[in-house]
């Protein structure tokens, strides 16, 4: 698991949201049934991490805002989830595709105060996206 072997989170709560993080979109469970069985705080966050239908940019920016001001335990999450998908993606359109993304969010979080973990997992993801993409891109 991305989160607790490159960021070193390893607490109870943030290890479900990460395994939760696409359980909404992808599956027909719903957010009551995570808040029944993970409680509220889980399935918040795990709600938060729900993609929108993103059909426009607009609203994959606003996405991506919403989880830069979620706070750190959500930021390495989203971080976690973006290295895990540019190291797993077997079509290198697909890893250039999420790299694209995840500077994207690296640019949002670069204008927020962030925590020293988040700090470390940027530059970890940062790395990650130096080596699939040029610099023009």
């Amino acid at each position: 698991m991305r989160l607790r072997d490159s960021f070193g989170v390893s607490d109870g709560e943030t290890v479900a949201i990460a395994l939760l993080h696409d359980v909404l979109e992808d599956t027909s469970t719903g957010y009551g049934e995570v808040r029944r069985e993970f409680g509220s705080r889980v399935a918040d966050a795990v709600l938060l991490l729900t993609k929108p239908k993103l059909g426009r940019k607009r609203d994959r920016c606003v996405y991506q805002n919403a989880l830069a001001d979620a706070g750190e335990e959500l930021q390495l999450v989203k971080l976690a989830d973006y290295l895990d998908n540019m190291r797993t993606r077997k079509s290198r359109a697909r890893c250039e595709t999420t790299a694209k993304k995840a500077r994207q969010f690296l640019r949002k979080l670069e204008k927020r105060r962030l925590a020293p973990r988040v700090r470390h997992a940027a530059r970890i993801v940062a790395e990650e996206i130096a080596e699939i993409l040029p610099e023009d891109c």
